[in-house]
């Protein structure tokens, strides 16, 4: 029903592979070096800045006109976008949550985020895509992404200046 007619990518899979990989295994490998550096919520929303911008670069790019070079320096991102959103989110429940539960909240965190992103990646955006086009699509998730950042920032400051009881980000290692 949500079949997409996309035209077929000109650039190799495998340079997206080979540009993909080494930005994710980073991230993943010097998590810690950047929780230590920065506080969980401020990686989370640093991640998702990173994407925001990374979709605005992918509305200027898309189409039949794109070039290896351009995709490939956003795919550099990847990483950045994606894992350390995972690294911190899962390390902030990994602290907050009762330690007889943390493989538990972990396993639900990554699967609603897993669920819920594949919905709405799956359905709303290829319908988007598919009626108005990669760049609509593109510029449309980067609003949304950032809507979701300020939206986060107020609601961490509100709860951090309301509550009696603060939330602390960091985990002595």
């Amino acid at each position: 029903m949500f079949a997409l007619n996309c035209p077929p990518l000109t650039v190799r899979p495998q340079l997206f592979a080979l540009n993909c990989l080494p930005s994710a295994n980073t991230q993943l490998f010097y998590s810690d070096d950047l929780l230590k550096r920065f506080d969980h919520i401020t990686l989370v929303l640093g991640s998702q800045a990173v994407c925001a911008l990374r979709m605005l670069v992918h509305a200027c790019i898309v189409g039949p006109q794109a070039s290896t070079l351009p995709l490939m320096l956003v795919q550099c991102s990847h990483g950045l976008c994606f894992a350390g959103f995972l690294v911190a989110s899962v390390e902030l429940v990994d602290i907050l949550s009762p330690p007889h539960l943390r493989a538990t909240t972990q396993s639900a965190l990554v699967l609603g985020q897993a669920t819920i992103a594949g919905a709405i990646g799956n359905i709303l955006w290829s319908v988007i895509y598919h009626n108005f086009g990669g760049s609509a699509m593109y510029c449309l998730a980067s609003f949304v992404t950032v809507a979701n950042i300020a939206a986060t920032w107020w609601l961490m400051k509100w709860v951090r200046s309301s509550s009696p009881y603060t939330v602390v980000a960091t985990k002595e290692i």
